[in-house]
């Protein structure tokens, strides 16, 4: 901005604080001609120009001012220009001219000044105090410049980031629709409203907002009665047909008369008191999602092109929001499907396994399932003959006959319930649990077996999630307590391997703690690329001339009458890792708890 200091004669001492340019110039020392000269420069600046008393009074515009506000000079003048502020912004306007007026320093502000037209635009305010001799101020000297465009540009700037942030939180399908009409509402239209193509391609209008939310229903009711005519030259209909926005700036009677369905759709129109309409598509991957639609009423605001331009560009994130919740909703509900279809596969097999253990035909069956069996090992044969044959055996022939024993064990007890000794009881108890440690070897003896032979493929695993979902699997006691460390690594190998080695190590510690309220505590460390694991708990410890017998098969230091225990897990540990190139080891005395330190070597 020009100083305008520099138009004063350079004394001014005993000038009136007075600045009117009919006051003050005459009494500067100038000619006619420079006064002259000086109001023509004033009335010909492009920004509005002002001067105000010492005490704020506004006793001068220049002809811009008059151009612009289409009022007189007197009805501005003093502190009557308040009106032309926006409402919104008079308060902080006066503050701050206030503040000016007490510290004598330099007034800068931004607000919307209202034009001729009624419409409001952003000016820049400034002004400068012009001093006497004595440094005392005689006037203020004002203008307002144009900032419209650049506000708006930043406004709009700052609304398409909120918006994004806004529309990312979410990808929830109804969620996300409603926050879109939301977020037009007020800042860009009086009203919004958000039309959804459905797959048989009909229009469908999902959502509607409005500054004033007991009016949404109103629209609402005129949507259901006069829905949109999917032949319509205008709005939606158009938007969708054509892939292009549409602009409407001013909304007359003629429009409302073409597109109104009868007479009271049309009188209904008119008592909206619609301004300006835009409507812009919703593009995503090539297809038109669905259209937005901005209305102006009560702010009578008239839109131009800038604004449908920045509709569009609403329109794009809308749109990508829109076709994200999309397919976020068809993959969930595709997962969702085939759990619904897993979760009958398998109650359709677990009621075929019931009633092939009901049927009275078992022995036949068995006898047929003996002969494919053995079909099927034959097969196999060619590749690991004896063990998959052990395998096979084990699986069916041992399994089937043990919990047939089990069974009729039970059947035998609830039918001579009355007849039974504590001690037959007693005698019956044991050998059910020694059928259920039976299948547990036969179990134990199969992983072993297929240690090595099964090929798993190496994937991503996060000991984070892994770890919590074995402990939670394995039920410890309540007052147990594991401690994991704050970072565990995500390192790639076979989940399938490392899951067992940890679940074996951790059932070990559970089982045969000494206590109810033990403590387990795993540990890790980086070995190059390689990690170095540790499982510690407080338990009773092994004395040192075990150490070498744990790890064999079927070795235990403890009764199986007092612990369960088939005395292969460990075995399976050992040979998994060492499987993997690694190594494990155990640290234990009696009394002092035990740990076992085992690498793992990491796949590339």
């Amino acid at each position: 901005m020009p100083d305008f200091s520099s138009f004063i004669a350079p004394d001014l001492a005993g000038v009136p604080s007075n600045p009117d340019p009919e006051v003050v110039l005459p009494q500067l020392d100038l000619t006619l001609q420079e006064q002259e000269r000086y109001r023509l420069l004033l009335d010909a600046m492009p920004m509005l120009a002002w001067t105000a008393q010492p005490d704020g009074q506004v006793d001068y515009w220049n002809q811009g001012w008059i151009n612009y506000t289409g009022m007189p000079p007197k009805a501005t003048e003093g502190w009557a220009w308040q009106q032309i502020i926006h409402p919104q912004d008079l308060s902080r306007c006066v503050t701050a001219w206030t503040g000016a007026l007490e510290s004598g320093s330099i007034y800068e502000i931004e607000y919307r000044l209202r034009r001729a037209d009624g419409s409001y635009r952003w000016h820049l305010g400034r002004a400068l105090p012009l001093k006497d001799g004595q440094d005392r101020i005689i006037a203020w000297v004002g203008t307002c410049t144009d900032i419209h465009e650049q506000k708006q540009r930043s406004q709009q700037e700052h609304f398409l980031a909120e918006a994004s942030r806004e529309l990312a939180r979410s990808m929830n399908y109804s969620t996300t629709l409603a926050k879109i009409v939301r977020l037009v509402v007020p800042d860009l239209a009086d009203w919004c409203a958000l039309s959804i193509v459905d797959p048989d391609q009909t229009i469908r209008q999902v959502e509607v907002a409005h500054i004033d939310p007991a009016r949404v229903e109103l629209a609402r009711e005129l949507n259901r009665r006069y829905p949109d005519h999917p032949d319509s030259p205008h709005g939606v209909p158009q938007v969708l047909r054509s892939g292009q926005a549409e602009l409407v700036e001013t909304i007359d009677d003629r429009l409302l008369t073409q597109v109104a369905q009868d007479e009271t759709h049309l009188e209904a129109l008119r008592q909206l008191g619609l301004v300006s309409y835009m409507v812009v598509p919703l593009l995503a991957r090539g297809r038109t999602l669905g259209a937005l639609t901005l209305i102006s009423a009560e702010s009578q605001r008239h839109y131009t092109s800038t604004d449908l331009e920045f509709a569009e560009k609403l329109a794009q994130q809308a749109a990508l929001a829109v076709d994200n919740a999309r397919l976020f909703q068809a993959a969930r509900e595709e997962l969702q499907e085939r759990r619904r279809i897993q979760a009958a596969l398998a109650e359709s097999e677990e009621k075929y396994r019931q009633m092939a253990d009901d049927a009275q035909n078992r022995a036949q069956e068995l006898v047929k399932t003996s002969s494919i069996l053995a079909q099927t090992a034959t097969i196999l044969e060619k590749r690991n003959q004896e063990l998959d044959q052990f395998a096979y055996v084990v699986s069916h022939d041992l399994k089937a006959p043990l919990r047939a024993i089990a069974n009729l064990s039970q059947w035998i007890e609830e039918d001579l319930e009355d007849s039974l000794s504590p001690d037959t009881r007693h005698q019956m108890s044991l050998m059910r649990g020694r059928v259920h440690r039976m299948e547990n070897l036969i179990d134990g003896l199969l992983q072993y077996s297929r240690i090595g032979r099964l090929e798993v493929q190496p994937e991503l695993v996060d000991l984070n999630q892994l770890l919590p979902e074995i402990i939670d699997s394995l039920s410890p006691p309540p007052d147990f307590t594991i401690t994991l460390p704050n970072h565990l690594p995500r390192l790639r190998t076979e989940r399938l391997h490392l899951e067992q080695v940890f679940a074996n190590l951790l059932s070990n510690a559970i089982k045969h703690h000494d206590r109810p309220d033990g403590t387990v505590q795993i540990g890790v460390s980086q070995q190059g690329t390689d990690y170095e694991f540790t499982v510690e708990d407080d338990g009773p410890g092994i004395d040192p001339r075990y150490h070498s017998k744990v790890f064999g098969i079927f070795q235990t230091l403890e009764a199986r009458d007092k612990v369960e225990n088939t005395g292969i897990g460990l075995s399976i540990v050992k040979k998994i890792i060492e499987s993997k190139g690694g190594t494990i080891h155990l640290a234990s005395q009696p009394r002092q708890g035990t740990t076992f330190r085992f690498l793992w070597k990491a796949s590339t």
